[in-house]
């Protein structure tokens, strides 16, 4: 088991994790002490739990609106899988219309994928 000291708004934590998992522990201690810090200058300075438990809300409510879309872009793909699948072959004429929705679909979900990966990652 690995141990890391980790500084979030000017006071160190020790962590333990999994071997292999500091460099994964140490970027999520930045992004949730940039997020404690950019709260503290929004809103004044509150107690250190208070900011820490303002930054969990607002981190989880952001990964849980990720896992929504990421959901519903996946019952889309499904949704127009099984379509392709009913249609016959993929390469029939009939198709292609819907081959065109699906490769808009995809591109569009790996992007907010994308997106919502960025953000929480600079969160």
């Amino acid at each position: 088991m690995a141990q890391r000291t980790v500084t979030i708004y000017n006071r160190h934590y020790t962590i333990f994790c999994d071997d292999g998992q500091e460099e994964s522990v140490d970027r999520h201690a930045r992004a949730l002490d940039k997020r404690v810090r950019g709260l503290a200058d929004a809103i004044g300075k509150l107690g250190d739990s208070q900011l820490l438990v303002i930054a969990g809300i607002l981190m989880s409510d952001e990964l849980s609106e990720a896992e929504s879309e990421i959901q519903r872009l996946k019952s889309e793909n499904e949704a127009m899988a099984a379509r392709l699948k009913e249609g016959g072959k993929v390469t029939s004429s009939g198709n292609d219309d819907l081959l065109k929705t699906l490769d808009v679909s995809l591109n569009a979900a790996t992007e907010r994928i994308e997106e919502l990966a960025e953000r929480l990652s600079q969160a």
